[in-house]
C-alpha cells in the first residue's frame, strides 16, 4: 500500500510540474545562427559549450573568429545588445579573443594588441598571478551586470558559449 501511495504523490507531483511550467511558460532561448548586433552580424551558439580551442575552430570553420573587443563602442554595442536579450542569455558565459601575456599584461589574440580597457565584473579578475595556465577572457551578462572574466583556457571543466565575428 505505501508504494502505491509514494507512486500516486510523484504522479501527481509530475503532472503538477507539467502544468506549472507551461502556465508559466518556458524562457526564451536565442537560437543558434547569425544575428545582428548593430549593424554587424555576428554568429552566436548557446546550445553547446565550447572549450577556447574549440570555440576558436568553431568560428574559423565559418570564416569567423571568437568575439573581441578591441574597439570601445564594440563592448558597448554588445553589451547592450546582451543586456537587451537577458532573458534569452541567462547563465551563458562568452569567450572573448583575448589572454594574459604574464602576470600583469593581456592581450588581444589576432592583433596581438595589448588590453588597456577591461570591464572586469566583480570580483573579477579572480585568479592570482603565480596561476601559470594559460589564462583568457570571457564576458557574461546578467540582469544586475555585466562584464569580462578571467579562466583557465584549457581546464577541463570549463567550456563557454561562443559569439563569433
Amino acid at each position: 500500500m505505501g508504494k502505491k501511495l509514494i507512486f500516486g504523490a510523484l504522479i501527481a507531483l509530475a503532472t503538477f510540474s507539467v502544468i506549472l511550467s507551461a502556465s508559466v511558460g518556458n524562457p526564451k532561448v536565442i537560437p543558434d545562427g547569425y544575428v545582428d548586433i548593430g549593424g554587424q552580424q555576428y554568429y552566436i551558439n548557446v546550445s553547446q559549450y565550447f572549450k577556447k580551442d574549440e570555440a576558436r575552430a568553431f568560428c574559423n570553420s565559418l570564416n569567423m573568429d571568437i568575439v573581441s573587443f578591441e574597439e570601445k563602442n564594440k563592448w558597448d554595442t554588445i553589451n547592450t545588445w546582451a543586456q537587451e536579450h537577458q532573458d534569452e542569455l541567462s547563465k551563458h558565459w562568452f569567450w572573448i579573443g583575448a589572454e594574459r601575456v604574464n602576470t600583469t599584461h593581456w592581450r588581444w589574440e589576432v592583433s596581438k594588441k595589448p588590453i588597456t580597457r577591461f570591464y572586469w565584473i566583480e570580483p573579477e579578475p579572480d585568479l592570482a598571478a603565480e596561476v601559470s595556465e594559460t589564462i583568457c577572457l570571457g564576458f557574461v551578462s546578467y540582469s544586475f551586470a555585466s562584464g569580462w572574466c578571467d579562466d583557465i583556457c584549457d581546464d577541463e571543466f570549463i567550456a563557454y558559449s561562443v559569439l563569433c565575428q
